[in-house]
């Protein structure tokens, strides 16, 4: 796995977070990896909880998941 994306310093942290979970919805970081769907079927195993299974559209492979702090993380295959 390696970072893809990183996200943005913020004043209000608070603030931030609600913008990006309540509003955007989007998550904080991507993570860019070979195979999402193995990727996918690895972190399920082992837990993580996925908002569904991995989807493609023109960008790429994504799959979403939610850590434990309340955040959403994606993996992306391009």
């Amino acid at each position: 796995m390696r970072i893809k994306m990183c996200s943005v310093h913020v004043n209000d942290p608070a603030e931030a977070f609600a913008f990006y979970t309540t509003t955007l919805g989007i998550p904080t970081i991507v993570f860019g990896v070979p195979d999402v769907h193995a990727e996918y079927e690895r972190l399920s195993a082992a837990g993580v909880q996925f908002k569904g299974p991995p989807t493609t559209d023109p960008s790429g492979t994504s799959a979403v998941f939610h850590d434990n702090c309340g955040n959403l993380v994606q993996i992306h295959q391009d």
